[in-house]
């Protein structure tokens, strides 16, 4: 089960996607200068334009925060190497459900919209630990050089920025587990208020 915001289009446009191809930044390395929530509201509805139902800020009920004794070796390991990164405890808060950006009910799509703070050095720790056989919808070596190209910092709280790598490594994890496609889309590498950002959007997905 899941919950969230629903968005919906008065005619929907629902179609097959197009198989998933190399999508190049628009003006070789990222856009400059673009607002994130207008972005965000611009995809948004690209995607109730493409499938007509869209699905905001959706929890799932396997997408909750294990406590320590529950943790597969997987997780465990990522924890372990989160706290001794710089030695915060308690950056994890077992029981809270996570939410998910975007969630295409009919496709099992999930998208995450990944904006300069959730490019760090701990995201690129917890990226370094995933299983070689982990079905991700991202290139994971791209995300690695992002992280340690922009080394974003959240010092509030402390330990931020091992909490946003240690949930997002969840939200990457726990939907393959469950079979549903996680999609991550970096702020910039695109402009999706642009023409050709329907197009882009196809390439991006599969």
């Amino acid at each position: 089960e899941f919950r969230g915001n629903l968005f919906l289009q008065s005619s929907p446009k629902i179609s097959s996607v197009q198989s998933q191809n190399k999508v190049k930044p628009v003006g070789g390395n990222k856009v400059v200068g673009l607002n994130s929530v207008s972005q965000k509201t611009a995809l948004k509805n690209l995607l109730i334009d493409r499938y007509g139902r869209v699905e905001t800020e959706v929890t799932f009920d396997w997408l909750i925060v294990p406590s320590s004794v529950s943790m597969d070796k997987e997780i465990s390991s990522i924890a372990a190497k989160l706290t001794s990164n710089r030695g915060h405890i308690g950056f994890f808060k077992p029981g809270i459900s996570l939410k998910c950006d975007f969630f295409i009910l009919h496709k099992k799509y999930i998208i995450e919209y990944d904006e300069r703070q959730h490019f760090t050095i701990p995201r690129d720790i917890s990226l370094s630990l995933y299983p070689d056989n982990l079905n991700l919808g991202f290139d994971i070596k791209d995300w690695r050089k992002y992280c340690q190209r922009i080394k974003a910092k959240d010092p509030d709280p402390p330990y931020r920025d091992e909490q946003r790598a240690f949930y997002d490594s969840l939200r990457d994890i726990f939907a393959a587990q469950n079979s549903y496609h996680l999609i991550r889309i970096k702020h910039g590498n695109y402009d999706w208020e642009s023409k050709e950002a329907s197009k882009t959007l196809l390439k991006l997905l599969k």
